[in-house]
């Protein structure tokens, strides 16, 4: 029976009633039974003393016979002789009535054999009287029959008189230890009745109370566990009375407090992130300045170095290490979300199917890959390079991951995130989104290291740079997508990659190859840039192919500069980031002035990341640092031809 079904109060009435009920049960029975027993037991009494009674007048009346016989026979006065004749009937009465209910309450065979000879003995007594009678007138002839032929009856009939008393007195012994026995084994089974109740009572409460004590002992075990703040404690429900409803409420608790520190941890890991993610884009920042000058030098001095095959062979080194740089550069950058990306409007399984052949090629014979893509279409804004990326890094490090062999397997799906989820994840909007799932068979991830796997420079690798997830993390934060790694140790592991679904593909996208040579101009240009090297840089190239430059240090310096010689000024760089006045504020109030200037930005941050006041109607051109000067000679010339054809 499944007590738990029960409040707690009806089970102790169910409990207490039921013992209440066995109590009295048990002690009706036992006067019942204890007062039938002592009827039985006087009616057996009873019954045998009348026995014994019946007896003993038997044995009386024919001793009264007898002793009339022999005095009627030694007598010879007829008055005496009437008198012991009156006594002789008298007795002869009282023993047939009593023989005769000796008779009927009778019921061994004994008893009745015994009965039976007595009958036989007072017939012959009776045979006896009658012939002591005819010798009436013959004393002497009487006194002889007596003697010889009457007495050995008589005697006879005495014993027999005598072994029915002692008979009957036997049989009424036996009756009464039989009832005594009967009695004795009545008690002691009413005792036995007494301590099983006694026991079941005893049980019941015991069950009554560990029903009660176990699930409240459970419960504040459990408490005490989350008050610890062990929130894995397994709550198994199994009652539905006040207890069972506290544990429920514990449960309830338990998993709302797990939801929040989950949530909290969401939160820290994401602003750890970010700050790490700021400081290596401000790292990035002040590294691509030096890059560009670097670059900027090794150009100039490629540019002025005439044909000395040493000195370009020397710069061409120095750029290509520049380039080296600038790779390790744009890791951090992603990873703090700032680089600048080329958005598209592309098909992630076209992507997928285009990298294929070069995952299969970068993949160990041993290693099996599958491509399961979508039936519909995948359709993501994205800069293909990045997702690029994200594959690359994936598959690089699932294939460490199975060094032995095993299976890759890359998938695309389409999932719609509701409500519920994204309450559980600070990171995560809802709305329809396409999956990249990643997934490989390999020796998995330990759960100890598992919330670290997309921090900077975190590596299990003895040559690794620790970038390549956190550049995975940083790239798909600044698709607005996110992120998710299920992984077991010996199973393998499963990255899945969330990117907002296009529905509306209306864009349509231009891209314009650069030149692989400086294009020459005679305008003129200001440059706003900070970093007084790279200004100095910068002003040294634009001078050779043949620019009239004008440089300030920050944006304040170059809106004087701006107008002071707005009649002569053609173009304007700026850099976005700088002391007093950003390059975006400085453009708006220069377009105050003249608002046809042309503009270049150059930038080690993604505009848009840096300055949120941004109208997305404003078309600015973006450098990205550290630029070649082949590009920025481009993208300048592009400008002021621009600029020409609208002014003509």
């Amino acid at each position: 029976m499944n007590l738990s079904r029960f409040k707690i109060g009806t089970r102790l009435s169910l409990g207490f009633g039921l013992i209440m009920v066995f109590m009295i049960t048990l002690v009706v029975l036992a006067i019942v039974s204890m007062k039938d027993i002592n009827t039985r037991m006087d009616n057996i009494i009873r019954q045998n003393n009348k026995g014994i009674w019946h007896a003993n007048v038997i044995k009386d009346s024919i001793h009264t016979i007898c002793e009339a016989i022999l005095t009627t026979v030694l007598t010879d006065d007829d008055t005496l002789k009437q008198f012991e004749n009156v006594k002789i009937l008298t007795a002869r009465a009282t023993y047939s009535e009593a023989l005769e209910k000796l008779s009927k309450t009778e019921k061994t065979e004994n008893g009745s054999t015994l009965i039976t000879r007595l009958e036989i003995a007072v017939q012959a007594l009776n045979n006896i009287y009658q012939k002591v009678i005819q010798y009436n007138g013959n004393h002497k002839e009487a006194v002889s029959y007596y003697m010889d032929t009457a007495r050995p009856y008589i005697l006879g009939l005495h014993q027999i008189c005598t072994e029915l008393v002692m008979y009957e007195e036997e049989q009424s012994n036996l009756a009464y230890n039989e009832a005594l026995k009967t009695y004795n084994r009545t008690f002691y089974a009413f005792l036995v009745l007494a301590a099983l109740t006694i026991g079941i009572a005893a049980a019941t409460a015991l069950i009554l109370t560990k029903s009660i004590t176990e699930p409240l002992s459970k419960g504040v075990f459990i408490a005490n566990r989350i008050a610890e703040g062990d929130l894995t404690v397994n709550i198994d429900i199994k009652t539905h009375d006040e207890t069972g409803q506290l544990l429920s409420s514990i449960k309830d608790m338990a998993h709302k407090l797990k939801e929040m520190k989950e949530l909290e941890y969401q939160l820290f890991q994401s602003q750890k992130l970010e700050t790490v993610g700021r400081l290596s884009g401000g790292i990035a920042h002040d590294f691509n300045n030096m890059l560009s000058v670097i670059l900027g030098n090794a150009q100039l001095i490629r540019m002025t170095g005439g044909e000395n095959v040493k000195i370009q062979e020397r710069c061409i080194s120095i750029e290509e290490a520049v380039a080296r740089a600038a790779g390790f550069v744009k890791q951090l950058l992603a990873f703090s979300r700032k680089q600048t990306l080329e958005l598209k409007n592309v098909d992630l399984n076209n992507i997928i199917g285009d990298f294929e052949k070069m995952i299969r090629r970068m993949l160990e014979k041993t290693i099996e890959m599958e491509i399961m893509l979508s039936a519909e279409p995948s359709m993501v804004k994205a800069d293909v390079s990045q997702i690029n990326q994200i594959l690359l890094n994936l598959a690089v490090n699932a294939r460490e991951a199975m060094s032995k062999g095993g299976k890759l397997s890359i998938k695309t799906a389409h999932y719609y995130i509701d409500e519920e989820y994204s309450n559980t994840r600070i990171d995560v909007a809802p709305g329809e989104y396409v999956a990249m799932i990643v997934s490989d068979n390999g020796i998995g991830i330990d759960k100890d290291i598992a919330g670290k796997i997309f921090e900077p420079f975190f590596t299990t690798k003895e040559s690794g740079t620790g970038l390549g997830l956190s550049v995975v993390y940083g790239i798909v934060k600044q698709h607005g997508g996110f992120i998710d790694v299920c992984s077991e140790t010996g199973v393998g592991t499963t990255f899945t990659v969330y990117l907002p679904f296009l529905k509306d593909i209306t864009e349509s996208e231009h891209h314009i190859k650069a030149s692989q040579m400086m294009l020459k101009g005679s305008e003129t240009i200001l440059v706003v840039e900070d970093d007084a090297e790279l200004r100095n840089t910068v002003s040294s190239i634009l001078q050779l192919l043949g620019y009239t430059i004008y440089t300030a240090e920050n944006g304040v310096e170059g809106l004087a500069v701006f107008k002071q010689h707005r009649n002569v000024i053609d173009l304007v760089l700026l850099d976005i980031v700088m002391p007093k006045l950003g390059g975006f504020e400085t453009l708006r109030e220069m377009k105050k002035i003249d608002p046809n200037v042309p503009s270049i930005f150059v930038t080690g941050y993604n505009a848009g990341n840096i300055h949120h006041d941004v109208s997305p109607d404003d078309d600015y051109n973006i450098v990205q640092k550290p630029y070649s000067f082949e590009n920025l000679s481009q993208k300048i010339r592009e400008s002021l031809d621009k600029t020409s054809r609208r002014a003509a």
